[in-house]
């Protein structure tokens, strides 16, 4: 019989127990941490509360599959859940059974229809009544504690972020071992509209302050964070966190390899880190440079990704160009690599928009060697380098390099 730890979604084994010939199986006392975890064998697993202080826990099962054969005493935390839990199994069967008597209603059948609604209202109404009365038994109890959280995170996502940040105990690590955490955090990420770069990397922010007190707490938001937008992006908002939080000064504790599997892309070309050599082709007059020796004759180079067809790109392309002049004499350099595939439309760009830096361009489009050793994933993307080839920084606009080189060049 193994016992799981609960990690926000996660279950992750702690212990384990033999099961004797005639059933029996006992772990060993020890103090657990105040929180949900599992019980079971393979997929067959129960839910549990630990850490209380309400007398030790016994529990009986009849047959498999375990979650409907369970009979639990002792604690009363654990009575008051699986109370719950029979109850909601009973309620999803009431439920099923009005779709599928609606299903086979005439629609026409206005009586009908209406007495179905009022039945699946009254199932609603007799949960939550369920449920009011077992927090009411006990409102400083575990159980009472996670349901309470829930129900005023959900109810705080339509009223914005503020809203969702006081709903939540943020350095509670109780919570961690909860589902409660993970979606307070989705719900503050849905409440930060318009749902920018810029107001996702604020909300991510404001997350992990709230949360630095307790490291437990700090790193499941961080790790949270980093999956999410590892997976839905946008791209900036996960380079944010590796360079802030993974390897940079906001970093509290340090990534397990899970999480260094997840954003291996981004630790290769985060913050201080040494920029990968790439040989860099022009195609106007054929000669193939090498980036580190271009970036070794220069105090610092920008690295400027950009596509001649964005207009976004375009609208950085003065800004960078008046930098260029400006810092040139002082070992400044920008270097601009095209993610382009036309030679018309590479050539025709530099004129156009009067780029006097060099430019570059595999002409691979999106197939680019260099923009896929950088892992740049959209377009326009600036990255600093200094002499050595260290990356120094990752400026969001010509704006935000402005203000760099103000402070490098005094």
């Amino acid at each position: 019989m193994v016992l799981y730890r609960t990690y926000g979604g996660e279950h992750i084994p702690l212990d384990s127990a033999h099961i004797e010939a005639k059933g029996l199986f006992r772990f060993p006392p020890r103090a657990y941490p105040l929180g949900y975890y599992r019980l079971g064998f393979a997929e067959d697993q129960v839910d549990l509360i630990l850490g209380t202080t309400d007398g030790p826990l016994k529990l009986d099962f009849g047959g498999s599959p375990l979650q409907e054969h369970i009979t639990v005493s002792g604690s009363v935390e654990n009575q008051r859940l699986w109370e719950y839990k029979w109850a909601s199994r009973d309620a999803q069967r009431r439920r099923r059974f009005i779709v599928e008597a609606r299903v086979g209603l005439d629609p026409r059948d206005r009586e009908g229809l209406e007495r179905l609604a009022a039945e699946e209202l009254l199932v609603q109404r007799r949960q939550q009544d369920l449920l009011n009365r077992l927090i009411s038994q006990d409102s400083s109890s575990y159980f009472a504690k996670v349901v309470v959280t829930d129900q005023r995170v959900m109810a705080a996502l339509e009223q914005g972020p503020l809203a969702v940040r006081n709903a939540m105990r943020w350095t509670d690590p109780s919570l961690v071992r909860s589902a409660v955490y993970g979606k307070a955090i989705m719900a503050l990420l849905q409440s930060s509209t318009p749902a920018t770069p810029d107001m996702l990397i604020a909300a991510a922010d404001s997350v992990l302050a709230w949360a630095e007190a307790d490291t437990l707490c700090w790193g499941f938001a961080r790790a949270t964070l980093v999956e999410v937008f590892a997976t839905y992006g946008p791209e900036e908002v996960v380079q944010h966190l590796v360079d802030r939080y993974m390897v940079g000064p906001g970093t509290m504790v340090p990534p397990d390899h899970v999480l260094l599997a997840t954003v291996a892309d981004q630790l290769r070309t985060a913050v201080g880190s040494q920029a990968p050599d790439v040989e860099l082709p022009s195609p106007i007059t054929g000669k193939r440079d090498q980036l580190s020796i271009l970036v070794h004759t220069k105090t610092f180079t920008a690295l400027f990704f950009y596509s001649s067809t964005c207009d976004h790109c375009h609208m950085e392309m003065p800004g960078l160009s008046a930098l260029y002049d400006r810092y040139a004499s002082q070992g400044f350099n920008i270097v601009g690599i095209a993610l382009d595939d036309q030679l018309q439309e590479f050539t025709s760009n530099i004129e156009e928009q009067s780029l006097r830096f060099p430019c570059y361009s595999e002409l691979q489009a999106w197939g680019s060697p260099a923009a896929k050793a950088f892992a740049v994933k959209s377009t326009p993307k600036l990255i600093l380098l200094d002499r050595t080839g260290r990356i120094i920084a990752k400026p969001r606009d010509q704006v935000e390099l402005h203000e760099i080189l103000q402070g490098l060049f005094p």
